[in-house]
């Protein structure tokens, strides 16, 4: 699984790197994971929102080479009208290349896009996911709504080849989630146990699509069996017998066929121990002239 974690000016540290040293991790506890810091414009410095924090990315984002692209959100001031606040940050990366590479990605058929906080916004101001469930920070949700996404207020949303998460400390929940996913739980786990930290939430998905009219989707909804009719003969049973030296018969339909759980005999077709007999002899009165012959 190759990674691309996009960076663009006014990314969030925390929303790119959180993912990054999980799928780091990853690799180095034996997981078939590789993970580059890119941008759309190629190898660059990159500033990030918080003041004197650069990056180095080392590749282009190529959505043909990746099989997964992780977009972060920006940093910045939360209100206001400046130029540095997060609205105006995110706004920003939609004059650059990224959004019709983030485009190709989500075309692309086997391509993972995974976002961080805002960077779903940045996916939804640029068209790219309307009617698509996902989430992002709690303060953007209803920005995100007026997108026409499906906001879900949840700290993860799996949503087929588009997976997002929502605060920026989600970032590391989405990498040991996009690990586990991809690579397995062993090497999930593995991760989690270096970093002394347990995936948070649940990651939400929406419920599989109705099958066609007249098609029934045997794969994730089997059409169940009626139970057999109460006459019906017991299955076939071998049991080991309980006494090699005086075998029972292997038939169940026998009247002596012993289970080797239940050492009683079985019943011939219910397979159930024999009903106990509802009544007990009489028991004997000592009669008058009985006690005075005793006497």
């Amino acid at each position: 699984m190759h990674v691309h974690v996009v960076l663009f000016d006014g990314f969030d540290p925390l929303d790119a790197l959180g993912p990054y040293e999980v799928l780091q991790a990853a690799a180095l506890a034996g997981g078939d994971v590789t993970a580059e810091l890119v941008t759309a414009e190629g190898p660059r410095e990159v500033p990030s929102g918080i003041p004197r924090l650069t990056l180095r990315a080392t590749g282009t984002l190529d959505p043909a080479v990746a099989d997964v692209v992780i977009i972060p959100g920006g940093a910045g001031a939360l209100s206001g009208d400046g130029e540095h606040t997060v609205q105006a940050v995110l706004a920003r990366s939609l004059e650059t290349g990224l959004p019709a590479l983030a485009k190709l990605a989500l075309e692309r058929e086997g391509t993972l896009v995974a976002t961080v906080c805002g960077g779903s916004l940045i996916l939804a101001m640029a068209g790219l996911i309307s009617g698509r469930h996902a989430t992002t920070n709690h303060q953007g949700l209803d920005a995100l709504a007026a997108t026409g996404a499906r906001p879900v207020r949840a700290r993860l949303v799996d949503d087929g080849d588009l997976v997002t998460a929502a605060g920026i400390t989600s970032g590391v929940d989405l990498g040991l989630y996009l690990v586990e996913r991809e690579t397995g739980p062993q090497i999930a786990h593995a991760v989690e146990t270096l970093f002394a930290h347990e995936r948070r939430g649940t990651a939400w998905s929406p419920p599989p699509a109705p099958p066609p009219p007249g098609k029934a989707n045997h794969a994730s909804h089997p059409t169940p069996t009626s139970p057999p009719p109460l006459d019906a003969p017991a299955p076939p049973h071998h049991p080991t017998p309980l006494d090699p030296h005086h075998p029972t018969p292997a038939d169940p339909h026998h009247p002596t066929f012993l289970d080797p759980y239940h050492p009683m005999p079985l019943h011939p077709r219910r397979r159930m121990l024999p009903p106990f007999p509802l009544h007990r002899p009489a028991p004997q009165r000592c009669r008058a002239s009985d006690a005075e012959g005793r006497s």
